[in-house]
This record gives C-alpha cells, structure tokens and sequence, in this order.
C-alpha cells in the first residue's frame, strides 16, 4: 500500500497468488482519493473478520476504513469511523 503524494491517491499492489520474481505483485490499483494531508498510513486487523483494514492518522484523529470483504478498487472499503484524541496517546 501506498500514497501518491502529488495526487493523494490511495494504491495497493495486490499479490498475484504466487512468487515469482517482478511477478508477485499486480499493477498498483487506487482504493481512495484525498489521502495528502494524512501524518501516517497502514494497515491492520482492526475488526474480527480476516481482511487488512486501512489505518490513517491526521493530527488529532485515527480514522479507520473497514474492508468490505472483497477487493474492488474504491469500494474494497466501507465508511470510515474516527477516534477522536489520538495526540493524547503515548508509546508506555
């Protein structure tokens, strides 16, 4: 997964199923837009079910996108939910 700066396109290069060199991944396919002014970006099991969700921070919010279930460019997540306060926490 990444962000294209100068568009704030959101991109995942999915895995083809196999390794096999330059091949493993497909081309990079946008799963969201206006992603530029986001601090930090990843991914993680945030729900119960099996899919990687999207993780995003902006200075005072963690926002988090749920997988849809399938894999189909920018509907592969659901709306997304904030937390609000996050500059509050801290690495113990």
């Amino acid at each position: 997964m990444v962000r294209h700066q100068a568009t704030g396109e959101l991109r995942v290069y999915p895995h083809s199923g196999t390794f096999h060199g330059t091949n493993t991944y497909r081309p990079a396919t946008t799963i969201n837009y206006g992603w530029n002014s986001l601090r930090w970006i990843g991914q993680g099991r945030i729900n119960a079910d099996k899919f990687a969700d999207v993780v995003a921070v902006t200075y005072d919010t963690m926002i988090v996108y749920p997988h849809s279930g399938t894999f189909n460019g920018t509907d592969s997540f659901i709306n997304q939910g904030g937390i609000n306060g996050t500059s509050t926490f801290s690495a113990p």
